[in-house]
C-alpha cells in the first residue's frame, strides 16, 4: 500500500511540477521546420523547439545540450530517420523519440517499432497535426519523467530497506517491523532465532500467528487502536505478556513498540525480549525469602523466648549478686538480643517492597539522630538538605545504623556530619576512620571491629542502598574518619 502511494506520487511529481519541454526536431527541409516550431510553441506553452536540418549532427547536438524530446523526419539527405533513431538509442535510450514523416510505410513503421521509436505520426494537410504532434510530445516526455522519478523513488525505497536492514542486522535485540495490517515487513536475525523460524519464512505472516490463539482477537484491535495514536510504549504495561514459538512454545517476552512513518503508512516496530530467565530468576528469589521469612519467624520464636528468661533470671541475680561476672553475663545478653535484632532486620530487609515518596532528608536526618539516643554526640547538618524519593522507614533504618556505626568507633563524643552530593549525600565523622585495605569489607555480614558490634549494622545499611537501586561507597572523611557516600539518588 505505501508503495504504491509513492509510486503516485512519484507520477503527480513528474506531471504536475514538469517545467518546460525542450525538442530538437530533424528535418531537412527549413521552411517545415520553421512551421513546426511556430505551431508546436502555440500549442504548447511548455515547449521549446529548436531545429537541425542535418541529420548528421543530431548526436553532438544531444551531446551538447539536453533535450526532451526528439521529432524526426524519415526520409533525408545522408541519414534517414531511422539511421537517426539508431544512432539515438545507442547513447540516449530513454529519450522519447516521435518519427514524425510525410512518406511512411507499415514496413518503415515496423521497423522504428523493432528500433525502440516512441511514437510514429504521418504528416497530413493542414495545422491539426500540430496538435496531435504537441500532445504525443507531451505524453511521451510525461511519460518518461514518470517512469524515472518512479525509478528514482524505488531506488530511495531500497536504499531506505537496505539501511534498516543493517541497522536492524547491528540491533543484538529481536526486533519485529509490522503494517498497518499486522504483516510482518522487516525482522532481524536475532527475532528469527528467538521464534525459531528462517527470516524469509516470517517475512509476510501475521504477527498474531507469534501468539497464544486465545490472544490473538484481542490483539487485532489493540493493534488497531495502537495505530490511531501511535506513540513510543511499552505494549501491555502491567500485564504478563507471552509469545508463541515455531514448534509451540510459549514463553514470557517483554516489548517495547514504536512507530515508523513511511510513505504515509504506519509501521510497527516491536522491540521484543525473552525474559524467561527473569522469571526463573524471581520464582527462585520468593522461594528463598519465603524461606528466609520462615527463618527470621523461627529465630524470632525459638531464640527471644529463652533470652528472655536468662535475661529475667540475670535480673533476678543481679539484685542479689554483684561482680564482674554477673556484669559480663548482662553485657552477653543485652549483645545477644542486639545481635537478634539485626539479623532479623538483616533477613526481612529483602523480602520488603520499597514504597518510595518524597521524603525532606534534614527530617529524616534528625529524626534517626533522635532515634539513636546520642545525646553527647554531635550532629553537624544543613537546615535544608535536598528532598530525595526513598522508602522513608528503610531510610530512617540507613542513617540510624550509620550513625550508631560511628559512635561504636569513634565514641560518644563523635561528631557526624551529614552533607549533600550531586545525585545524593554522605554521612561522614571524625573517628579513626576505615583503612583503604578493609573499605570493600565493611559491607560483609559478621564483619565489625567494635568489641559489641554484631557485623550486621552495615550489612543492612547495603542491602537498603541496594533495594533502592543506589550505591554506597567508603572513603576518608576531611577529619581523617569515615565518610559513606550515597549515590544514584533521586532528588526532587
Amino acid at each position: 500500500m505505501g508503495s504504491q502511494i509513492g509510486l503516485a506520487r512519484a507520477h503527480d511529481a513528474a506531471t504536475e511540477s514538469d517545467g518546460q519541454i525542450r525538442v530538437l526536431h530533424v528535418d531537412d527541409e527549413p521552411n517545415f521546420a520553421e512551421t513546426t516550431a511556430m505551431f508546436l510553441q502555440q500549442e504548447s506553452e511548455r515547449i521549446t523547439v529548436e531545429a537541425e536540418t542535418a541529420p548528421q549532427r543530431v548526436r553532438s547536438r544531444l551531446d551538447e545540450a539536453d533535450f526532451d524530446c526528439i521529432v524526426s523526419d524519415y526520409q533525408m539527405p545522408g541519414l534517414d530517420g531511422l539511421e537517426v533513431l539508431e544512432e539515438v538509442r545507442a547513447e540516449y535510450p530513454n529519450v522519447p523519440f516521435i518519427l514524425f514523416t510525410g512518406k511512411g510505410s507499415e514496413e518503415v513503421a515496423s521497423e522504428s517499432i523493432s528500433l525502440g521509436v516512441t511514437d510514429y505520426l504521418q504528416k497530413e494537410g493542414g495545422t491539426d497535426q500540430f496538435a496531435v504532434l504537441a500532445n504525443r510530445i507531451e505524453n511521451a516526455v510525461a511519460r518518461v519523467r514518470a517512469e524515472e522519478a518512479a525509478s528514482d523513488y524505488k531506488r530511495q525505497l531500497e536504499h531506505r530497506d537496505r539501511e534498516l536492514e543493517r541497522i536492524l542486522a547491528a540491533t543484538p535485540d529481536a526486533v519485529v517491523i509490522v503494517d498497518e495490517d499486522g504483516v510482518i515487513r522487516q525482522l532481524n536475525e536475532s527475532a528469527a532465532d528467538l521464534f525459531e523460524y528462517e527470516q524469509e519464512a516470517l517475512r509476510g505472516k501475521s504477527v498474531e500467528e507469534l501468539m497464544p490463539e486465545q490472544y490473538r482477537k484481542e490483539h487485532v484491535t489493540l493493534r488497531e487502536e495502537y495505530v490511531e495514536d501511535p506513540t513510543p510504549r511499552p505494549m501491555g504495561a502491567g500485564l504478563d505478556l507471552t509469545a508463541v514459538r515455531r514448534g509451540g512454545e510459549r514463553f514470557p517476552v517483554e516489548i517495547s513498540l514504536g512507530p515508523l512513518h513511511i510513505d504515509g503508512e504506519t509501521r510497527i516496530m516491536a522491540t521484543i525480549t525473552d525474559i524467561t530467565e527473569r522469571k526463573r530468576r524471581e520464582q527462585e528469589l520468593k522461594r528463598q525469602n519465603k524461606r528466609l521469612d520462615e527463618f527470621a519467624s523461627i529465630v524470632s520464636h525459638d531464640l527471644r523466648a529463652p533470652l528472655g528468661l536468662a535475661t529475667a533470671n540475670h535480673e533476678l541475680v543481679s539484685d542479689n549478686c554483684e561482680g564482674e561476672a554477673v556484669e559480663r553475663l548482662g553485657d552477653a545478653l543485652d549483645r545477644m538480643d542486639a545481635l537478634i535484632d539485626d539479623l532479623l532486620t538483616f533477613a526481612r530487609q529483602g523480602t520488603q517492597v520499597i514504597d518510595a515518596s518524597p521524603v525532606p532528608l534534614t527530617r529524616a536526618v534528625n529524626s534517626a539522630w533522635t532515634a539513636t539516643g546520642a545525646d553527647e554526640a554531635t550532629l553537624d547538618v544543613p537546615d535544608e538538605l535536598d528532598t530525595i524519593v526513598c522508602d522513608e522507614a528503610r531510610l530512617l533504618q540507613l542513617l540510624e545504623n550509620l550513625f550508631r556505626n560511628a559512635r561504636a568507633h569513634g565514641g560518644d563524643e563523635v561528631t557526624v556530619r551529614v552533607g549533600p552530593l550531586s545525585d545524593g549525600f554522605y554521612v561522614a565523622d571524625d573517628g579513626p576512620g576505615i583503612p583503604a585495605s578493609e573499605r570493600e569489607k565493611v559491607f560483609e555480614t559478621g564483619y565489625s571491629t567494635a568489641e559489641d558490634g554484631t557485623g550486621f549494622g552495615l550489612a543492612i545499611v547495603e542491602q537498603i542502598v541496594d533495594a533502592h537501586g543506589w550505591s554506597i561507597r567508603v572513603a576518608a572523611s576531611e577529619e581523617s574518619g569515615a565518610r559513606f557516600e550515597v549515590t544514584g539518588v533521586t532528588v526532587k
